[in-house]
């Protein structure tokens, strides 16, 4: 069953560098703790998957507020000193008023933030489709233990449907909402599900007030990076450390059809389509087959006992970064498992291959028909 886990346009740039840089305008938030008995209040903003403290204060007796400036709307969270979860939301220029229950902090009141009220909209309808989701994902985990194909088959296409109603209205929302930043945030909490095309149409259509603003230019970068690795182009180079900590550039395999794969051991789908990347590569390897991992790990034992146990006996490499891999930058890969397949010429001719398109896309460019089994 298919389930996730798992732009750049030249006018909008040239209008972008054209535009004055935008002031900042102040911020006052204002909040309102209930049943809170510790004082001090963090807010934070996060940049490059890591949480920035960008100013703290003391609650009295459950009050506090916060003043600054800023360019544009962004996400932002308070952290609570003795609370784990962080609450997050919208904070816009002017006036913002939260209120938040200690012990349900990820549904806080918001007021006077439009952005937020944006945002919020859109994850209330989102959680409808989700459960819909779920609710038949549930079903079709049953009826694989009954091994009933019928009922998993047509569960399944019910997946599907579902899954394409919700970029449907992921796509329509960010349309509808072209002038707030919140647009272009959707976007980037949602690469995963959108195509070349379609994140270049909304692009396209962004008002460009907010052309300068973080998440729009963030949006501009993943769609350039994105078009650098379309079917077509020639594959990004890089040298990356393998297991024994070598530097290996991905062009030494150049030569031979080469699959291109973005795993991690953590990764709970990754390691279930490992069983079928393995009976490809030997079908294939010795028939001009090449494979190269690329981990998106941290932990370097994780990794190696993940290869291991799973018997990829072919080349792996990893900065042990995780979602800061270079590699993965270089290949705009927003979710794994992830991969491109590369001809001797280091030309990408397919992408995300899965199942058994893996094993016909190999039997194609190769022209040697799979064995009976």
């Amino acid at each position: 069953m298919k389930k996730q886990w798992i732009i750049l346009m030249l006018p909008v740039l040239m209008a972008a560098c054209n535009q004055e840089a935008k002031k900042e305008e102040p911020f006052r938030l204002s909040g309102e703790i209930a049943a809170y008995e510790a004082e001090w209040v963090h807010l934070l903003k996060r940049e490059q998957g890591q949480f920035i403290t960008m100013d703290s204060t003391m609650a009295e007796e459950g009050q506090f507020a916060f003043n600054g400036t800023l360019e544009f709307p962004m996400l932002a969270y308070l952290k609570l000193e003795g609370v784990q979860r962080y609450v997050s939301f919208f904070l816009e220029p002017g006036e913002t008023a939260i209120i938040i229950d200690s012990d349900d902090p990820v549904n806080p009141v918001v007021k006077g933030s439009e952005s937020h009220q944006i945002y919020q909209a859109f994850l209330d309808e989102s959680k409808l489709l989700d459960s819909k989701m779920s609710d038949v994902y549930a079903a079709y985990t049953e009826a694989q233990k009954a091994d009933n194909k019928q009922l998993m088959e047509e569960l399944e296409e019910q997946y599907n449907g579902i899954e394409q109603g919700k970029k449907d209205h992921i796509v329509r929302y960010i349309k509808a909402h072209s002038g707030s930043v919140v647009a272009a945030f959707i976007a980037l909490r949602n690469l995963y599900q959108l195509e070349l095309d379609e994140l270049e149409e909304i692009t396209a259509g962004i008002e460009p007030a907010i052309t300068t603003s973080s998440y729009v230019v963030d949006l501009n970068q993943h769609i350039e990076r994105l078009r650098n690795v379309q079917i077509g182009k020639t594959a990004p180079d890089f040298i990356m450390n393998d297991t024994l900590g070598n530097p290996v550039a991905l062009s030494s395999f150049f030569g031979n059809y080469l699959f291109l794969d973005f795993w991690a051991a953590w990764c709970g789908p990754c390691r279930a389509a490992n069983p079928n990347k393995v009976a490809a590569f030997e079908k294939f390897h010795n028939k001009g087959v090449e494979y190269f991992g690329v981990s998106l790990d941290t932990d370097r034992e994780r990794w190696i006992k993940a290869i291991h146990d799973d018997g990829l006996t072919w080349n792996h490499v990893s900065d042990l970064a995780g979602w800061g891999n270079e590699a993965a930058g270089l290949y705009a890969v927003n979710s794994i498992p992830s991969n491109v397949l590369l001809d001797p010429d280091g030309i990408i001719i397919a992408r995300n291959l899965k199942g058994e398109d893996l094993h016909k896309k190999l039997e194609e460019v190769l022209g040697a028909p799979i064995a009976a089994e």
